[in-house]
């Protein structure tokens, strides 16, 4: 057997890091040591000690008098999947923050593991982690937290309903994690694939690796298809066809309508999975985090998330919705890095992800220490006065050595075949659109199908206003079945408008249509200006609605409506389309013009200044605002002087 996999389906070797530890299924093995391989490109090396932790030295669960602890708790981004163990952000921040230390000494500790969640950090924590008194706690918030989050450890003990008129309150208390070993899968993982035998065997077997593989896969498979105890629970009270219900945790409460709010913020409403189970997951994230927040307040320990950026943000690629979380807990804190992160890939030459890859390179685990530095000097959370300046005008220094930690493998990245499409988009987002059509063309010589390229390519013409090459590739971009198909036939739209080809643009926006899932309400809000520009109204107010009732919480839909609303005289309704955009997305200020504009014919000259007012101490320099402020006022002068 050993020889028929070997000469007809030949495994990758890859050995295996992880065993079940601390009640978690995928914890890292103690002294385990490996040289690995990413992408096939880069090679890197893996250290544990005696406690399970990714670290080249044993660490004591006693802290010494004069010791800092900082314990870092993420999936494989900040386990630093691709870099080797003194590449690591928590290396770099241990390394900066002792740079500057006199009667302190920091401990930063690489909790972190690959495929690791929320549920994973509490059960660590609560296992494992409070023996490390530590004085801060960081864990990462990825977008993907709340789509793989280990749903089937979840139970609620004291779950109930109670039914009033119009409404169903369900109150989820008794929350808890089921043990590992209630799982009969866990007792086969331990007993046969975790042994020594097995992980010499192991090294060298495709047999046992083609073995290890499928039942993993398996493994991954049913629990992804696995229901949320919450969706569980609906179900068998015969409940799913509730439409209003409130939800209520020890900490917080949901009505329906708040809950399909966030999930369409989050972008997380789709045809493949009901509402329900959506539901189910999004208080089952919640209720874990929260239980993290009160295990911090319990033991005293500030808690920062982390918010990762996924790559194509830092790109510009699309624009990803980030999950996110907040606490009313005081020791609470948040970071978000995606700014910091195109600030920096567009002003330093060094990647800081692995090509086409969400991991981080050693340039972006250095930046990211930088970062947090800054930040928990900033917030009083640690007592360093010098951080590097990681903001404004003084971050040359900051610079550098960000690009001094990619030196090992910059030869690497630069030959890396998908180094000229980020290079590419790179010059694309700073303005120097030849150089970026050269890379995009180079690119095109290893990858000659990819839609992505001839996307960006379109978008590069379409900005340049060169329509036919602009529809060329954007049509290259749309064929069926491509990844970029819808966003495609949205900008072809675009194209189209601009020529005044409303014809063909309704023609793009059917195809578009007939595609459903994220980008929808853009197609009928599209349809609307469409609309509007040939001058049905009728049609044009019935898909600015559609498109509203599909994303009622996006402001840029009810900006639209309300114009169109001020267009065809009915002032009063879009004096409510403007304030609710405004609710949603305070200080906008192309809602704030609207309401000027609205209030303005609406003959309330005072309330219409207020709206300029505000326009103006958000944007002392909008020259638009200042203009239509002094005509009112110049209007509201002559009015009074007629009275």
């Amino acid at each position: 057997m050993e020889g028929i996999i070997r000469f007809f389906i030949p495994q990758k070797i890859v050995p295996t890091m992880t065993s079940s530890v601390f009640g978690i299924q995928n914890g890292l093995k103690k002294d385990f040591k490996a040289i690995l391989n990413h992408w096939d490109s880069f090679s890197y090396q893996v250290i544990t000690n005696s406690k399970h932790l990714r670290s080249s030295r044993e660490i004591s669960y006693k802290k010494n008098k004069g010791v800092f602890r900082i314990l870092c708790l993420g999936d494989s981004i900040l386990f630093g999947y691709g870099v080797n163990n003194q590449e690591t952000f928590s290396y770099y921040l241990e390394e900066a923050l002792n740079k500057q230390a006199k009667d302190i000494h920091y401990e930063v500790i690489n909790a972190s593991v690959p495929g690791w969640g929320p549920v994973e950090y509490l059960l660590f924590l609560q296992n494992e982690g409070y023996k490390y008194q530590p004085d801060i706690v960081i864990t990462s918030n990825f977008s993907d937290d709340f789509d793989e989050l280990s749903s089937n450890r979840i139970v609620f003990e004291k779950i109930k309903n109670e039914k009033l008129e119009k409404l169903e309150k369900v109150f989820l208390d008794g929350f808890r994690l089921k043990p590992l070993t209630s799982d009969w899968q866990n007792l086969i993982f331990n007993g046969v694939f975790r042994n020594r035998i097995y992980d010499k065997l192991g090294l060298s077997s495709h047999l046992l690796s083609l073995l290890r593989n499928t039942t993993n896969q398996l493994v991954t498979e049913r629990n992804g298809q696995s229901r949320s105890f919450i969706a569980q629970w609906i179900a068998s009270r015969g409940l799913e066809n509730e439409q209003n219900f409130e939800w209520i945790l020890p900490q917080r409460k949901f009505s329906s309508v708040q809950i399909k709010q966030i999930l369409n913020q989050w972008g997380k409403i789709d045809n493949d999975q009901s509402l329900l189970d959506k539901t189910g997951n999004l208080l089952e994230y919640y209720s874990v985090l929260d239980e993290i927040s009160r295990w911090a307040q319990l033991h005293k320990v500030p808690w920062l998330i982390l918010n990762l950026p996924v790559f194509q943000e830092v790109l510009k690629l699309k624009n990803d919705a980030s999950i996110d979380y907040q606490s009313n807990a005081k020791i609470f804190y948040s970071l978000n890095l995606l700014s910091d992160f195109i600030h920096y890939q567009e002003n330093t030459s060094e990647l800081l992800f692995f090509p086409g890859d969400n991991h981080w390179t050693p340039a972006g685990h250095r930046l990211v220490a930088l970062l947090v530095e800054y930040y928990l000097v900033e917030k009083g959370l640690i007592k360093n006065n010098n951080p590097l300046q990681v903001h404004g005008g003084g971050i040359a220094e900051a610079q550098l050595e960000i690009i001094k930690a990619n030196q090992k493998i910059s030869t690497q990245l630069s030959a890396h075949p998908k180094w000229s499409f980020i290079q590419a988009v790179i010059f694309k987002n700073i303005g120097l659109e030849t150089q970026a059509l050269q890379m995009f063309k180079k690119y095109l010589k290893h990858f000659p199908d990819d839609s992505e390229t001839y996307f960006q390519m379109g978008l590069l013409f379409l900005n340049k206003e060169i329509y036919d090459n602009a529809t060329r590739y954007l049509e290259l971009a749309a064929i069926p079945g491509a990844k970029t198909q819808a966003r495609a036939l949205v900008k072809l739209v675009e194209v189209y408008l601009a020529q005044k080809d409303f014809d063909k643009t309704l023609e793009v926006l059917t195809r578009a249509e007939k595609l459903g899932g994220s980008l929808k309400p853009e197609v009928y809000n599209k349809m609307g200006q469409v609309f509007l520009a040939k001058r049905n109204t009728k049609k044009a107010e019935y898909y600015f609605k559609l498109a509203i009732r599909h994303r009622p919480e996006f402001s840029g839909y009810r900006i639209n409506y309300g114009n169109f609303l001020i267009l065809t005289m009915r002032y009063l309704e879009a004096v409510d389309q403007f304030k609710l955009a405004l609710k949603n997305n305070p200080g906008w200020i192309l809602a704030l013009e609207g309401l000027g504009g609205a209030y303005w014919k609406l003959g309330d000259r005072e309330r219409a200044m207020a709206c300029f007012k505000e326009i103006i101490r958000l944007d002392p320099s909008n020259e638009m605002a200042l203009e239509t402020l002094r005509f009112l006022e110049k209007s509201s002068t002559v009015t009074s002087l007629e009275k």
